[in-house]
């Protein structure tokens, strides 16, 4: 388990990942946000060695040792280019790759970096415009740490992810961090500072001293946020952010696609789209004070892109 990053933020891709950092941050956060971890659509820490595998046949095993070779290859191939350059694109990274003698053909090259960015050897740097840029984990992030050992790195994780996601259930927690139940429960027991409470046959944990998450906004905090949010998507019931009666409204289509939310206190209350203009679509009646409230989020998201805010008409509720 490597570093400590604030927020666990799902997204579609490095642009999508720093567009849901700035929507749902306290404070806009720098646009050089790094982005990494065996999913493609979260930016946290790695996630702890799964422990040690069955053992292979030993054609498997002679297969998986050239694969491993190939890998090492690479990665000195990767280390070398970046070392030399700082920060490359993707374009350039592939291509220095393949000078040091190793294929990057097809999809070759996704994958490599794929499974270098899980391995905490490199990271999404900064875009420059819609180009993917890479530079080395030591580099970008020099005050990691690495844990090693799995027990510690299993009580670390349900540290920092109940500090910055609780309360939740011992499920969330394992859907999250990829583990069993069995594994969750045995991590949670891990720390000594969190505490059960049973609510409408739901166990909740928490945490109850220890760090904290700075900053927390003023009641009626309005935001913004993109689609595939951690609000709705980081826990298995939705009913604490999502009235259930408005589940189609987020979700309009079979093909579990979420639209934008607007949100007042972590609940869902209407949705919002991106066109020349933000368009919001209010589900209750607004007063003037949250429609200001809206302005501003929308200003903050113009800024982030570096554009113009065009004025829109006035939004009215709709049905449901």
């Amino acid at each position: 388990m490597r570093g400590a990053y604030g927020h666990i933020v799902p997204a579609p891709s490095s642009p999508g990942t720093l567009t849901a950092r700035t929507l749902r941050a306290w404070s806009a956060p720098p646009r050089s946000a790094v982005r990494l971890d065996r999913s493609p659509r979260r930016t946290c820490a790695r996630s702890p060695s799964p422990g040690p595998q069955p053992s292979a046949s030993p054609s498997r095993a002679s297969r998986r040792s050239r694969r491993r070779r190939g890998r090492c290859s690479a990665a000195e191939a990767v280390v070398a280019a970046l070392a030399e350059h700082g920060e490359l694109s993707r374009p350039d990274l592939l291509g220095a790759v393949a000078r040091h003698g190793v294929d990057t053909a097809g999809e070759r090259g996704s994958h490599l970096l794929r499974w270098l960015s899980a391995r905490c050897v490199i990271v999404f740097a900064a875009p420059r415009g819609t180009q993917q840029r890479f530079a080395l984990f030591e580099e970008w992030i020099p005050g990691s740490r690495r844990i090693d050992d799995r027990e510690e790195a299993l009580a670390e994780y349900v540290r920092r992810w109940l500090a910055r996601c609780g309360p939740a259930t011992v499920r969330d927690l394992a859907w999250w961090g990829g583990l069993t139940l069995t594994e969750a429960r045995h991590a949670v027991s891990l720390v000594d500072d969190v505490e059960a409470t049973v609510l409408d046959g739901e166990t909740w944990i928490e945490r109850t001293e220890g760090e904290a998450v700075s900053g927390r906004p003023a009641r009626g905090d309005l935001r913004l946020l993109p689609p595939f949010d951690e609000l709705l998507l980081g826990y298995g019931a939705r009913e604490a952010s999502l009235d259930p009666a408005d589940a189609s409204r987020l979700v309009p289509s079979s093909n579990g696609l979420f639209l934008p939310a607007v949100t007042v206190d972590g609940r869902v209350v209407g949705t919002w789209r991106r066109t020349v203009a933000i368009e919001v679509d209010p589900w209750v009646a607004w007063t003037e004070r949250r429609r200001a409230q809206v302005r501003r989020r929308a200003e903050q998201y113009a800024q982030h892109l570096g554009l113009a805010l065009a004025e829109g008409p006035a939004s009215a509720p709709t049905s449901p």
